[in-house]
């Protein structure tokens, strides 16, 4: 992220600016503020932005639920996933509304898709043949596959644990992992045995990184899909 290599929990006043969409002066003048959340650091002349200190976006109403969010990332390509959910016609037709909001706003009301847990492992390469649905940064055609980390579904908390124990996975704060894992809750199956998500679940899982370019990638991706970002 920015300039700081593989440290996913700082990141630099521009980034932070864009991601607030404030100026980079008032960014300054926040992290300054002892009434202020956003926290940061300075490195030498410079401030760097503490990624989890970011605030959540203002919209109005709830997120969805599980089931209302999975609606509306499967609705684009309707198949046995979009069908198990067994929505009704004005349940569909809600979840088509919704794909009309901004990219980032239904990042938000999807965030309960899934519970997101984070690991770190000295060697991801010896991880690769973990048996999770590919998302994020690990999804193919993204651009933004990276041989040090994954990214992936499960479905249950029993699957997630049988993985924690079979691969000794070591849990970390956000920021500090090398791997996601994003646990689907009971009783719900987006993927129908798929091996890579849901290309708009994967567009709203890269903005879970705070990365610019996960970012622009999922933009991009948000804009094939539905022909705007």
């Amino acid at each position: 992220m920015g300039d700081f290599g593989t440290d996913k929990s700082l990141m630099s006043v521009g980034e932070a600016a864009r991601a607030l969409r404030r100026s980079p002066t008032r960014v300054r003048q926040l992290l300054r503020s002892p009434a202020s959340e956003l926290a940061g650091v300075r490195i030498g002349s410079q401030w760097v932005v503490q990624v989890d200190s970011l605030p959540p976006p203002a919209y109005k109403g709830h997120p969805l639920s599980p089931r209302s969010a999975w609606a509306v990332l499967l609705e684009v390509h309707p198949g046995p996933g979009l069908r198990s959910l067994r929505l009704s016609r004005s349940e569909l037709a809600r979840a088509r509304d919704r794909l009309k909001l901004d990219l980032q706003e239904l990042h938000w009301r999807c965030v309960s898709r899934a519970t997101s847990y984070y690991y770190w492992v000295p060697s991801v390469s010896a991880y690769r043949g973990l048996t999770l649905v590919c998302t994020g940064v690990s999804a193919p055609s993204t651009g933004m596959e990276s041989p040090d980390e994954i990214e992936g579904y499960v479905l249950g908390a029993q699957a997630r644990r049988k993985l924690e124990q079979q691969h000794r996975l070591l849990p970390v704060n956000r920021g500090r992992h090398n791997i996601v894992i994003r646990e689907v809750p009971e009783g719900i199956d987006p993927f129908d045995g798929a091996a890579v998500a849901p290309p708009l679940a994967v567009a709203i899982d890269l903005l879970d990184t705070r990365d610019p370019r996960a970012a622009t990638a999922a933009r991009d991706l948000a804009q094939q899909i539905l022909g705007r970002s």
